[in-house]
């Protein structure tokens, strides 16, 4: 009695997924509708009863651990203790349908419906589309409506539509409208509508996911003994979402230190907010007076 694997050209253990795969490449080759071999009947019958134990679970589990003893077997392949079975007709072809295993799944096979079979191994018609055709369109806010959340209204193809902007939205967020796409051919269903985030740069700073960057100049006396100086900060209770918060400069800051101002970037969606990073520019002034000159002497 030949194995169940070596059936359909396996190893055993095979998963169930190469089970899968191996059935669609032997069911196009030795169907008796394609493959005008002797005894390609009896060959497709005997692949598909391998397939119908070894796409199953639990089946396939009793047949690894007994092998063809787990289903009465002694010859062919007839017993089944699992449930009955019988055949059915899809299309031109007739396939084996177990009540309490599983059956051949069409669209997982051969990438349609059951009526696609047909196109594919006689070269018919490809498959049609089963719905419409999704559309996209890009939505501009500015940066305060971004951070602090709107709700607009637009207008697409005559039809008036509310998107709910979250507080701390980013650039590229997508909208999804189920079925507001195109609409499918011959009745089928519509596809979707996409509206894709566009958000206004502010001038202040950069944006890093949810934190916020900048440069800020001070003087060299700033940097040598300290100082507080103001800084622009996401706020989202102001329109513009852009505030201002005082950022302490501590003394002896060197050339592009960093600082940071936790709390003061975007907010999270989840709640919470990123942070404010503040990259230290000096300037040196490219003349001095006197007595500048003399205090910087006397601090150097």
């Amino acid at each position: 009695m030949s194995d169940f694997y070596e059936i359909l050209g396996l190893n055993k253990g095979a998963t169930i997924d190469e089970v899968k795969k191996a059935y669609r490449q032997m069911a196009r080759k030795y169907h008796p509708d394609v493959s005008k071999e002797s005894g390609a009947e009896d060959r497709f019958k005997k692949i598909n009863e391998a397939y119908q134990i070894l796409s199953n679970p639990q089946k396939k589990q009793a047949y690894d651990q007994f092998g063809a003893a787990a289903f009465g077997q002694s010859g062919g392949f007839g017993g089944d203790p699992f449930g009955s079975s019988r055949n059915y007709q899809q299309g031109p072809f007739t396939y084996t349908y177990s009540t309490s295993g599983q059956a051949p799944d069409f669209e997982d096979f051969f990438g349609g419906s059951g009526a696609d079979i047909f196109d594919m191994f006689f070269g018919g018609r490809s498959r049609r589309p089963k719905r419409g055709r999704d559309l996209s369109y890009s939505f501009g806010v500015s940066f305060g409506e971004a951070v602090c959340g709107v709700e607009k209204e637009v207008s697409i193809g005559g039809k008036k539509l509310k998107i709910k902007i979250p507080a701390g939205s980013s650039n590229g967020l997508r909208f999804r409208f189920a079925g507001e796409g195109e609409p499918g051919p011959s009745g089928t269903s519509h596809g979707d509508l996409y509206i894709i985030l566009g958000v206004a740069s502010p001038r202040e700073f950069d944006i890093r996911g949810s934190d916020i960057v900048m440069e800020r100049e001070i003087s060299m006396y700033q940097a040598a003994l300290g100082d507080d100086v103001s800084i622009p900060v996401v706020d989202p209770k102001k329109e513009s979402g852009i505030g201002q918060q005082k950022l302490k400069i501590p003394a002896g800051t060197q050339p592009g230190a960093t600082l940071r101002l936790s709390g003061y970037g975007l907010p999270y969606r989840q709640g919470g907010r990123g942070d404010a990073y503040v990259i230290i520019k000096i300037l040196i002034p490219k003349k001095l007076s006197r007595q500048e000159r003399e205090t910087l002497k006397n601090f150097i």
